[in-house]
């Protein structure tokens, strides 16, 4: 509940920030500006979701959901999400992608939030026009190595031993102005071991810099990646979608996004209004929240459907395990928790338009 009243009032801030940063017609330093709000909601996200995570690992609840990963395409997406916070400090970042065996056997969710941590703890650590590099290399036959190396402040010997540990975030003498709970690099160490792998960090000491190394199971895929088979739904697929949204802030927001990118969108604030849309407009989509005026999401669908077929994509504040299995049992494709990032959103409409194309051919 609480994750739940403390995302609500970031979704509409974090989707209109992303609304103006894609405007070609700000000046720049406007630009700018909406691009520090957005980093900073989205660190404020971050928060909530790293002490729901830690709740997660302390009770065993974590839970993979495995698929065929390349690891490159992965490192390649968290640079690009960093690149705005890199060129903001003038850092030289050098992207060297070495391994010959670079897909893993993954959940890809997870594995992009284990080197997010890493490479935004390099960027945070490391002094304005530093160096950072991000490099995999074969570490044997059937293991790729994953590097992230910074000239930063560095990792004192004493705190080495304990990095990983929870609320870690080494002396003030060395950080005082590090932001954040101390928490990102014990939930990575977490989800590293749950895929099978390593993860472990080295210094010389301060104002020496850092290097985090992770090493996993690797092996070649000869198919499809995700990322390709995501480009091309998202050239073939535009979906008529119904958004179902009782804040009025975040519903205009969120489908100015998705008609911005190609998608029909009628919004509704209600089960009942969201009833009259559906028989009145052509939709194959509902993206609904859960809590409404007169009913919930879960009802919403399941009545949509008397009417004919539709699919549907939860976005909820509500973002546990155990939410997600409901919705997942009222026959949603995906739950996903608010505030959600444009980027992961047009993904799970990629992902959605795969299957579609999957079970079609099929």
């Amino acid at each position: 509940m609480l994750s739940h009243e403390l995302r609500t009032p970031l979704t509409p801030a974090l989707a209109v920030s992303q609304v103006l940063e894609r405007r070609g017609d700000l000046p720049g330093d406007v630009k700018d500006s909406v691009s520090l709000i957005r980093r900073n909601v989205e660190l404020e996200v971050l928060l909530v979701d790293d002490l729901l995570d830690l709740t997660k690992i302390a009770r065993g609840m974590v839970e993979l959901k495995r698929q065929t990963v390349d690891v490159h395409e992965l490192l390649q997406q968290v640079v690009d999400i960093c690149r705005s916070d890199l060129n903001g400090r003038r850092q030289n970042l050098a992207l060297e992608l070495g391994a010959a065996e670079h897909h893993v056997d993954a959940d890809a969710a997870r594995l992009q939030q284990v080197f997010w941590n890493l490479l935004k703890n390099a960027i945070k650590f490391t002094p304005v026009g530093g160096s950072i590099a991000v490099r995999s290399e074969t570490a044997e036959p059937g293991r790729m190595r994953i590097v992230v190396t910074d000239s930063g402040i560095g990792i004192p010997a004493g705190i080495l031993p304990r990095i990983f540990e929870p609320f870690e975030r080494g002396p003030k003498t060395v950080s005082p102005r590090a932001s954040g709970l101390g928490l990102g690099l014990s939930i990575s160490r977490t989800l590293v071991e749950l895929h099978g792998g390593s993860i472990h960090a080295d210094s010389e000491g301060e104002g020496r810099g850092a290097t985090f190394t992770v090493e996993l199971a690797s092996f070649v895929e000869k198919g499809v990646t995700v990322s390709a088979r995501r480009q091309a739904a998202r050239r073939a697929r535009k979906f008529s979608i119904l958004l179902v949204e009782d804040h009025a802030d975040t519903a205009g927001a969120l489908g100015q996004l998705l008609q911005e990118e190609g998608h029909r969108v009628t919004v509704a604030d209600s089960v009942g209004a969201a009833l009259e849309a559906f028989r009145a407009v052509p939709t194959d989509l509902l993206i609904t929240d859960l809590g409404l005026p007169d009913g919930s999401g879960h009802d919403l669908l399941a009545r949509l459907r008397q009417i004919r077929p539709v699919q549907g994509i939860v976005l909820s504040g509500y973002g546990m395990d155990a939410d997600v299995a409901k919705s997942k049992a009222a026959g949603f494709a995906f739950h996903l928790t608010k505030p959600v990032p444009i980027g992961r959103l047009l993904r799970t409409l990629d992902d959605l338009g795969s299957e579609a194309e999957a079970e079609a051919a099929g």
